[in-house]
């Protein structure tokens, strides 16, 4: 193993001798006669005889046997061209894998296949010189080499013997890729209730505050506010009780049926029972509401939701699958979560709104967090990273093929991890920030990522961070990396792919607003606020202080303020921001292109001229 500081004198030597004669094969014919007597051309080695005091020398390396006149040549050995000289280079090979995993509840079998990587290596064309040291380089290449009795074999050894899914393994045959998958499910067991009833909302208990895991209430959540229903939508169904059935595990093992019990239907406002075909339905369109007393259902169908005081302890939070109308305010520490669109004719004071359609606030947004369309937005900020991450590991993975083929280390017993480590501190620092930055994401996310992504990140955080490159044996290890890393941003993309919600607000201070879509603040302005818009950002007033990250245009009345309060406003390449005045201090970004105002500029727009410098016009 090198010491530390050899290994960097010798990286970096390698590292100048590689910019300095290229990456790529040299163009060697026509050149050989005036530069050496031995040469590598389209992988073939040639030998001429001149005047000299001694015959020029081939070097072997690793990766290739050279033999001289059909025999093996391990050392540096002397040819003339009467020689007959054949060089036969590796290939290894990483077989695929078969991995079947079963759910704790013996209820489903699930499949993940890998495919076969093969490096072979190639003779590097070499120009020609006296003394002659082989190069290779390899190439990688992945397929698979899988069958359906495989598949079946690793299920057998796994005791996977029930509801095999045959369409899938013949699907993976053809169609093989690095995903998890159901290939097996169990049969849950059906109840032998005499009566069993299956509600088709999500119903609560009104009124009744939630107690949390230490024992204190939550008085802010009081489920006051169910999911809505459409009239004649059915809620719930009795189904008349007939002898249980065992389930049946992925294992072929049985699963006994639960004990019987006696239900019953009962309806009060905005409901009818069906006797006949024991149903509940709703009569008018609202908010379904289910209470169970002993074996007794009750359901009913509340109004639209239309909250007609404040938004405040009285009320509690409001979660809501659909719209919402509140026609006061939102009070301090409050909630509203809506899949819908949200409309407010107040205020808002220190709450929370997140919605899954457009928000409107008719009158001040103070000390409050506002998500309009979801988690798009949150997703996108994920992508930029996984792509220069993947790169830079592109980077890292032709470097290191260079640094492990060259005559300096080739005979040396090269620690792959220690190379590894000292390349990341020396010419790849890019790798570590770019992985804490998404570790940062997936920490700030205020809801639950997805286990793909998550369970990446840590795997990044693992192998690339602190001293864990020592544990890398092989550059394949590495390699195996960038399927995962077209899968993920895969599905990031699909994530991306919600519509587009605005939010619109007549005067923000001290807040977050993030939309999917466009934000517009119609009256006063905007203060020591933070944007982040996947479309336009339009403020009419003012905007003093804080941050507007914007995917589409920005323009804004006036920016910042005479004193130089701190005034950021970002949009990608491409994109413009217009301000009407703008005072000095105010930061402005158009893709990588940066400005500060250093004066008070009036009726500016940004353009970008070919240097990549950003102006005003």
């Amino acid at each position: 193993m090198f010491k530390e500081e050899v290994l960097r004198k010798l990286i970096r030597k390698s590292l100048e001798e590689k910019s300095k004669n290229g990456s790529k094969p040299d163009n060697v014919s026509g050149d050989a006669e005036q530069n050496g007597n031995v040469w590598v051309e389209k992988g073939k080695i040639y030998v001429r005889n001149r005047q000299q005091k001694r015959k020029p020398t081939i070097t072997p390396c690793k990766h290739a046997t050279l033999y001289i006149n059909k025999m093996p040549v391990y050392e540096q050995v002397a040819v003339d061209e009467n020689n007959e000289i054949f060089v036969e280079t590796e290939c290894e090979e990483t077989p695929g894998e078969i991995t079947v995993s079963v759910s704790p509840d013996k209820l489903k079998a699930f499949i993940k296949i890998s495919p076969v990587t093969k490096i072979c290596y190639r003779l590097v064309d070499q120009n020609a010189q006296e003394d002659l040291f082989l190069k290779v380089n390899p190439f990688v290449e992945q397929y698979w080499n899988i069958s359906a009795d495989s598949i079946k074999k690793e299920l057998a050894r796994n005791n996977v013997v029930y509801g095999i899914n045959y369409d899938l393994i013949d699907d993976l045959v053809k169609n093989p890729r690095l995903a998890e998958e159901l290939v097996a499910s169990g049969s849950e067991p059906q109840a032998p209730a005499d009566d069993r009833v299956e509600i088709y909302f999500a119903g609560t208990v009104p009124g009744k505050p939630k107690i949390l895991p230490d024992g204190s209430v939550d008085f802010r959540t009081l489920n006051r506010f169910p999911p809505s229903v459409e009239q004649e939508t059915i809620l719930a169904r009795r189904f008349p009780g007939t002898k249980g059935i065992p389930g049946k595990d992925v294992n072929g093992r049985l699963i006994p049926p639960a004990n019987q019990k006696h239900l019953f239907l009962k309806g009060g406002k905005g409901v009818a029972i069906d006797t006949e075909k024991q149903e509940v339905k709703a009569v008018i369109s609202g908010h379904p509401v289910a209470k169970i007393t002993g074996n007794v259902y009750w359901f009913d169908v509340l109004p639209v939701l239309v909250q007609h005081g404040n938004v405040d302890l009285a009320s509690g939070n409001i979660q809501f699958k659909g719209d919402i109308k509140v026609l006061g305010d939102v009070k301090a520490g409050m909630v509203i979560a809506s899949t819908g669109k949200t409309e407010i004719n107040g205020a808002v004071y220190e709450a929370t709104i997140n919605t899954g359609g457009d928000v409107l606030v008719r009158n001040n947004v103070i000390n409050t967090k506002i998500k309009a369309g979801g988690h798009e937005r949150y997703y996108t900020k994920f992508l930029p990273l996984l792509r220069e991450l993947k790169n830079k590991l592109r980077e890292l993975t032709e470097v290191l093929n260079f640094l492990t083929h060259h005559r300096f280390f080739e005979k040396q017993e090269l620690n792959f991890g220690q190379l590894l480590l000292v390349l990341e501190e020396m010419k790849f620092k890019e790798i570590p920030i770019f992985i804490n930055r998404l570790k940062e994401l997936e920490r700030n996310a205020d809801f639950e990522l997805h286990q793909e992504l998550i369970h990446f990140i840590n795997l990044m955080v693992n192998t690339f961070t602190g001293l864990n490159p020592l544990k890398l044996k092989k550059i394949t290890e590495i390699m195996m990396f960038f399927p995962q890393l077209d899968l993920l941003e895969k599905l990031l993309l699909e994530n991306t792919a919600e519509k587009a919600c605005a939010i619109l607000l007549s005067y923000t201070l001290n807040s977050k607003i993030t939309a999917s879509g466009s934000v517009l603040v119609s009256g006063a302005g905007c203060y020591n606020s933070f944007i982040d818009a996947g479309g336009d950002v339009n403020i009419r007033g003012v905007m003093r202080g804080g941050e507007i990250i914007s995917e589409g245009n920005v323009t804004v009345g006036t920016a910042g303020s005479d004193i130089g309060i701190s005034t950021i406003i970002r949009v990608p390449a491409g994109k413009s921001i217009k301000i009407n005045h703008a005072c000095p201090g105010v930061h402005l970004q158009v893709g990588r292109a940066f400005k500060e105002l250093s004066q008070s500029e009036q009726q500016i727009s940004t353009t970008v001229n070919e240097k990549g410098e950003l102006g005003l016009s």
